[in-house]
């Protein structure tokens, strides 16, 4: 990226306060300032992450709240799929899991199920079932987040 265009850019917006997805806000800003992304395949990086699960519940209420800010900041550059996005690929039964688990007695039933059902399938070694419980507990905890924010 040419310096020019970083300064006019801004590397950072004080107006996006959100921990997740900054890089996603960033590039918006370059393509509303007319400049364009370049996939490069020959880069690569790896990730190594470990977190409690209390810790993986907070991140994925921290990512709806950014996909949320997101909108809001540059609802007139992105097509806000909102909620729907956040839902899409899950069969239509867990869409109904994690659509009722919006409401705030349904959250609190639903993501302690989740959460014990993660811990407990872990214990007897059901991997399979802990990580299928743990992708639906990221999608409740990511509604979560995109409705109400990520506290």
């Amino acid at each position: 990226m040419r310096r020019g265009d970083a300064l006019a850019v801004g590397l950072a917006n004080p107006r996006y306060t959100e921990r997740y997805h900054p890089d996603r806000e960033f590039g918006l800003r370059c393509l509303e300032h007319g400049l364009r992304g370049v996939f490069e395949p020959t880069l690569v990086a790896v990730h190594h992450h470990g977190r409690t699960l209390e810790a993986f519940r907070r991140d994925a209420r921290s990512q709806g709240a950014g996909r949320r800010a997101i909108e809001a900041l540059h609802g007139e550059t992105i097509d806000a799929e909102g909620e729907a996005q956040l839902l899409a690929g899950l069969p239509a039964p867990l869409r109904h899991v994690v659509r009722s688990a919006s409401r705030p007695r349904s959250y609190a039933l639903t993501a302690g199920a989740l959460s014990s059902t993660v811990k407990a399938t872990n214990r007897v070694g059901l991997p399979g079932a802990q990580l299928a419980a743990a992708r639906l507990l990221r999608r409740v905890e990511q509604v979560r987040g995109w409705k109400v924010g990520s506290a």
